[in-house]
């Protein structure tokens, strides 16, 4: 008896965790996408990409829900293609998701999702998620491009960051040879 109560009190490992939610998750999406929505709480937030490219950040259970059976993701079938979990802050579950969404014509979109799993009295609700569509990006003489060859533009904050960081810097010299 003993043993058995030290047994169900030993923590059960991050990669454990993600594995039995993703599990779960996307089978309950596709299967009653309506009951997707019972994995978050009121202050959880839902990213998706809109039409542009930009992420939406979606709050409250009633809106994720809304925004989750916006998407239609009943009408694909979804092959995970890889789990990866560790664990995180305040005891929480980091999960990145690979894989692909096939609709009924079976063309297929690459994606990547990630969760961050929040503990509560009992299991885990999903505080923050992320989806990204995963496209082959080809350059304009129809080659891939590496990392290093594209450039992304700088939002205000991180152009801030920079102008902050040199200015530092500056001091740094100017003061401290």
């Amino acid at each position: 008896m003993a043993a058995a109560t030290r047994a169900a009190q030993r923590p059960v490992s991050a990669q454990v965790v993600g594995d039995a939610f993703v599990q779960q998750y996307y089978s309950i999406q596709h299967q009653s996408p309506g009951l997707v929505y019972r994995f978050y709480q009121d202050i959880s937030k839902l990213g998706r990409p809109e039409g542009d490219g930009t992420m939406s950040i979606t709050t409250t259970m009633q809106a994720i829900n809304e925004k989750i059976l916006s998407l239609n993701y009943g009408d694909y079938r979804t092959e995970i293609k890889s789990v990866d979990a560790q664990e995180s802050y305040n005891g929480g579950v980091q999960v990145l998701v690979t894989g692909f969404l096939a609709g009924m014509d079976n063309n297929t979109r690459h994606f990547t999702q990630t969760f961050f799993l929040a503990p509560q009295e009992k299991g885990f609700f999903v505080l923050n998620d992320i989806f990204r569509y995963v496209e082959d990006i080809e350059n304009h003489n129809g080659s891939q491009s590496t990392a290093n060859e594209v450039e992304a533009p700088l939002t205000p904050d991180q152009e801030n960051f920079l102008l902050l960081s040199r200015r530092i810097m500056f001091l740094r010299i100017q003061w401290f040879p």
